[in-house]
């Protein structure tokens, strides 16, 4: 949707609330108080967003009309920027993800497996359906519903993978359904774990739409504590901003976090139908698992990854997407 009409600036701005650097950053560079723009993120923050739409809204303001010549006006003081080297109050949601962060760590015995993946079945249907899908949808059919529907399979072959660990009760909770946490990030302002309770029960193409409805709400603070609790397994997808290969903290009392790193065509090494060797451009990328050696071992890992690598490069994702 279109950013709502600035208001009129008041005389004297409020008082001012805490500001990300990039939102500093921005406002310095456009030369714009931020106490004058409304803030649409949690408890009235000023997002990034919040600021290039006010940049947009004045961009459609006409210029006045030039005024007669008169002496030239005393220069308006440099805006001092951001105080370097100073503290600044964190704000809840980052304390939030330092207190689950350092406790994951202190908590799960992190080991980390990689394996890379062929997606160019999966890139010819996205392309193959990439107009049509936007015109029904409203969005770009991205990679993350596939690899989450290949995951969905992968959990139900690797029940431990969709477990939670007790050591202090020295219990193991077997998930009958996957409460599937996806890694939303809010603008650089944070990151939130959102949910879609009983994933496994989903097409790819209701998914994409789950994933991406969650995704808006949560970047519009708009989500309800159902919305954002009770994952059994996570996935995280820092692809899209172009990471090669990611090992993150895995989100307790969860034993496992996958990640979706970037894709890009490179050269593999395929053999033709008459079985001999050749090179080819593929669509390749890798996913990253870091798993809790207390719930299970190495073999598990890997062979829960490769059976989502299998998924993606041989499933017909053709009849997936009907």
């Amino acid at each position: 949707a279109a950013p709502a009409p600035a208001s009129e600036p008041p005389d004297r701005p409020g008082p001012r609330k805490f500001l990300s650097p990039v939102v500093r950053r921005l406002a310095r560079e456009h030369d714009i108080d931020p106490g004058v723009i409304e803030g649409t993120g949690r408890d009235g923050r000023v997002t990034r967003n919040d600021v290039l739409a006010y940049i947009e809204s004045m961009k459609a303001v006409p210029e006045p009309a030039p005024a007669p010549a008169a002496s030239e006006p005393e220069p308006a003081p440099a805006d001092p920027g951001p105080q370097m080297d100073e503290p600044v109050k964190l704000s809840r949601l980052r304390v939030r993800i330092a207190d689950n962060m350092v406790a994951s760590l202190r908590t799960a015995a992190h080991v980390w497996t990689s394996m890379e993946v062929d997606y160019e079945q999966v890139e010819r249907v996205r392309q193959a359906h990439r107009a049509s899908f936007r015109q029904q949808e409203g969005f770009s059919l991205t990679y993350l519903p596939f690899i989450a529907r290949a995951t969905m399979d992968a959990l139900r072959a690797f029940p431990v993978v969709n477990s939670s660990f007790d050591q202090q009760g020295r219990t193991a909770t077997f998930h009958q359904d996957v409460d599937l946490g996806i890694a939303v990030d809010l603008n650089q302002d944070g990151l939130m774990v959102v949910t879609i309770k009983k994933a496994d029960d989903y097409s790819l193409r209701a998914l994409a739409r789950k994933v991406r409805d969650l995704a808006v709400r949560a970047r519009g603070g708009r989500v309800g504590p159902d919305d954002i609790s009770g994952s059994t397994f996570t996935i995280t997808n820092p692809g899209p901003y172009g990471s090669f290969m990611s090992a993150p903290v895995i989100n307790v009392p969860d034993v496992a976090i996958l990640s979706t790193d970037g894709i890009a065509k490179r050269p593999k090494v395929i053999t033709t139908p008459d079985g001999a060797d050749a090179i080819a451009i593929r669509h390749m990328g890798y996913l990253g698992l870091s798993w809790d050696h207390r719930a299970f071992d190495g073999s598990t890992a890997v062979l829960f990854l490769r059976r989502i690598k299998e998924n993606l490069e041989t499933w017909d994702w053709e009849q997936q997407l009907i």
